[in-house]
C-alpha cells in the first residue's frame, strides 16, 4: 500500500471521528505537522506509530493495510 492510500485512511477515520490533527497528534504522541504529512501521503509510518493510531482512532490495525475492494463493473450484452 502506498503512503498517500494509508493517509487517507488515517484522514478518513480522523474527521469520522471528528478530531482534530492536533488532537490526534497528541494522542499518537507525534508533532501536528508530522500527522499532517503522514496525511499527505509525504511521511512513512513506523510500524510503533501505526499501532498507535489504530489504537487512537479506535479501528483495527488491518483497516489501514488491507486492499481496498475491487469495483464492480457491470457490462450490458445485447
Amino acid at each position: 500500500m502506498d503512503g498517500k492510500t494509508l493517509g487517507e485512511r488515517v484522514a478518513r477515520a480522523r474527521v469520522d471521528l471528528d478530531l482534530t490533527q492536533e488532537h490526534l497528534a497528541n494522542r499518537v504522541g507525534i508533532e501536528r505537522t508530522a500527522l499532517g504529512r503522514i496525511e499527505k501521503g509525504e511521511r512513512k509510518v513506523s510500524a510503533v506509530e501505526l499501532v498507535e493510531l489504530a489504537a487512537a482512532l479506535g479501528v483495527p490495525l488491518a483497516w489501514f493495510v488491507r486492499d481496498p475492494l475491487p469495483a464492480v463493473v457491470s457490462r450490458r450484452t445485447d
